[in-house]
């Protein structure tokens, strides 16, 4: 690997930190003007689209960084499906539910084009990047849901975040199960 993609990689995972400073979740049970969020056996629709928002950062050669509020369960199962598309060959499509916004992610190897639908201006990035920020994304994201509502870790949308995360990790073997995956 090349300096300039280590230290790309570098920056990538300081702008997942960063991102993760973003996260706006209500208030757990024991803080302050906390609640007991029953999301262990709730609705895989509304846990996924309804109980987490953050700000993402979209950011890619091309293009200045355009910044969204999202669903986060809702994305992150998006990037998956996509990373895993890509993996296998073919394209990622990241739709937003709350609006009519389609990012594609098309396959030049050894990179992505990036389109978007809103602004004809096309970006890039690696395809390996592009699958280590997913899987960083996922893990920090999923990981810190999970410490702040540990009974997530029992609804099956968190299940199924897994599933996508090991199998694309399956597929590159360049990963393990941070601590806090539990299968």
């Amino acid at each position: 690997m090349e300096e300039r993609d280590l230290a790309s990689l570098r920056g990538l995972a300081d702008r997942v930190e960063e991102a993760l400073k973003s996260f706006n979740f209500p208030p757990a049970a024991g803080e302050s003007g906390g609640f007991v969020v029953e999301i262990d056996a709730g609705d895989d629709e509304a846990v996924r689209y309804s109980y987490f928002e953050t700000t993402v950062t979209l950011a890619a050669d091309g293009f200045d960084a355009e910044t969204f509020r999202v669903p986060v369960l809702d994305f992150m199962y998006c990037l998956l499906l996509s990373a895993q598309s890509i993996r296998g060959g073919g394209k990622g499509r990241v739709s937003f539910t709350e609006s009519d916004m389609l990012i594609e992610l098309v396959p030049q190897a050894p990179e992505l084009k990036i389109l978007r639908s809103w602004d004809p201006v096309p970006g890039n990035c690696g395809t390996d990047e592009f699958v280590v920020a997913v899987t960083r994304f996922t893990d920090a994201g999923l990981g810190f849901i999970a410490d702040r509502y540990p009974a997530f870790r029992n609804n099956p949308t968190y299940q199924k975040l897994i599933d996508f995360r090991s199998g694309l990790v399956s597929a590159s073997r360049r990963d393990r199960s941070p601590r806090w995956v539990r299968h």
